[in-house]
């Protein structure tokens, strides 16, 4: 199992919607820590339109945020400041947790080489070494 594969099925556990999770899972895993628009697709093997409404949810939730590449059209994905799902009263239906939150926290070492999953306790739960 590959380290977007156990980062994804750590978040589906805690609540987190598939598709949403695996898009979220990719975003360490990349090299600088974001993907363009067609990235998450092509890594995943999964349709635009698959792509475009776990983009949509993460970015409603805080999880992600879209940037636009210089001199582009082109939009490129990064981790969001929040990795906390909302489940404020004021919160939209659709962001509201069906389970318990992820909470957990995402860190790369200064040099690149490795990320951390950690969950809401503290233990790491996924790694990816380059």
């Amino acid at each position: 199992m590959t380290f977007v594969e156990r980062f994804a099925a750590e978040m589906v556990e805690a609540g987190t919607q598939r598709m949403p999770a695996r898009v979220f899972a990719a975003l360490p895993a990349s090299e600088d820590g974001a993907l363009s628009s067609a990235e998450p697709g092509e890594r995943l093997q999964v349709s635009p339109a698959a792509v475009s409404g776990a983009v949509r949810y993460l970015a409603q939730v805080g999880m992600l945020v879209r940037e636009r590449e210089p001199g582009s059209r082109r939009e490129r994905y990064r981790a969001g400041p929040r990795t906390e799902h909302p489940a404020g009263p004021g919160d939209p239906p659709h962001a509201r947790p069906r389970a318990r939150p992820y909470r957990g926290t995402v860190s790369r070492h200064a040099d690149g080489s490795t990320v951390h999953v950690r969950d809401r306790t503290g233990p790491v739960i996924a790694e990816s070494a380059r």
